[in-house]
Formats: C-alpha cells, sequence, structure tokens
C-alpha cells in the first residue's frame, strides 16, 4: 500500500508507464493494467540515492514484461495431446512405434523416419552424463537457455558450454551413425 506521498509521488510520474510501452511497441489495451500494477508496486522500494527514478521504473517495467511473456510461453507448453511426446529416460515401447505419423504426413517412409529420429534421440541420450541428459531433455522439450538456468540452478555461462558441447557430441554421434 502507499503512503500520501507515494501516492503523489506516483501520480505525478505516472505517464512514464505509456512512455515505456510506446518505447517498447506495447499495445495499451494489453500492457496498461499489467503495467500499471508493477509501477504501484515498485514506488515504495525506489531509493533516489542508487538511481534516478526513470532508470529504476524502466527496470522494473522491462522485468515486469519479460516475466509475463516468460509465463505465457509456459502455458504454450502445457501437455498438447496431439503431440507425440516421449522421454529420453524410458525404453521405446512397440506402441510408439507404431504411432499413425502416415496420417498426418501421408506416407508410410515418413513413418519409418519418425520412428529413426526417436531411436537415434534415444540412443544419443544413452551416450550423456547425467547433467547433460537432463539440460538435452529440456532443450527438446522447449525449454529456452533462461529457464534451464533458473529451473536448474546453473550460471549462463555453465548452460552455454553444456549446449555447445551437446551440439557438437550430437554431430559426431550423427555423422558416426550414418558411416555405420
Amino acid at each position: 500500500m502507499l503512503n500520501d506521498k507515494q501516492k503523489e509521488f506516483a501520480e505525478k510520474n505516472h505517464n512514464i508507464i505509456f512512455s515505456f510501452m510506446l518505447s517498447n511497441n506495447l499495445k495499451e489495451d494489453e500492457w496498461y493494467d499489467i503495467l500499471a500494477v508493477q509501477y504501484c508496486e515498485s514506488i515504495p522500494y525506489y531509493d533516489p540515492s542508487r538511481a534516478n527514478f526513470s532508470t529504476f521504473i524502466w527496470t522494473a517495467l522491462r522485468n515486469c514484461v519479460n516475466q509475463t511473456l516468460r509465463l505465457k510461453n509456459m502455458q504454450k507448453r502445457k501437455f498438447d495431446p496431439s503431440v507425440s511426446y516421449f522421454s529420453l529416460d524410458e525404453e521405446m515401447k512397440e506402441s510408439d512405434e507404431k504411432c499413425l505419423m502416415s496420417d498426418v504426413t501421408g506416407g508410410e517412409d515418413e513413418n519409418l523416419d519418425i520412428i529413426f529420429l526417436k531411436n537415434s534421440i534415444k540412443q544419443f541420450g544413452d551416450t550423456l552424463y547425467p547433467k547433460e541428459k537432463r539440460i538435452f531433455q529440456m532443450l527438446i522439450d522447449g525449454y529456452t537457455p533462461k529457464e534451464i538456468q533458473s529451473k536448474l540452478g546453473v550460471t549462463r555461462q555453465y548452460t552455454s558450454e553444456v549446449t555447445r558441447r551437446l551440439r557438437k557430441k550430437y554431430k559426431q554421434f550423427i555423422f558416426k551413425e550414418d558411416n555405420v
């Protein structure tokens, strides 16, 4: 809750929300309420000795936008029954091999390609260390590097390094498979 002095300060600087939306091409009808709440929640934490208000509030609003977009993206990743999911930790079942992708793709050869791809990814996953395997599974599931960092509690540098190693290992694995 804002005290009288903070309310007066908020009213005086309220237009910063509109300039932020304009500068970031955000639609007023979609973003104003979200940003106004963040604006009011941030005012009690403002310390004039650490930064000027516009810098402080722009950072708070930018973080709010990023968090809102991240949550929207996470909701998109919810289970979709029309998509065939599989885990690297599970053995391929006969029913997985019989998934009728030909109904969707229009050909039996494409169905065999899907089965081969699933088996190939499973075999590659078996060659990884546990943490690499976990990151690889999260990448397959559509997580962003930032979400992986947050969820696993690792640094950006570590996530980037493991992702780079995974790409290199996967290329070597694929080329080794092609030569067999």
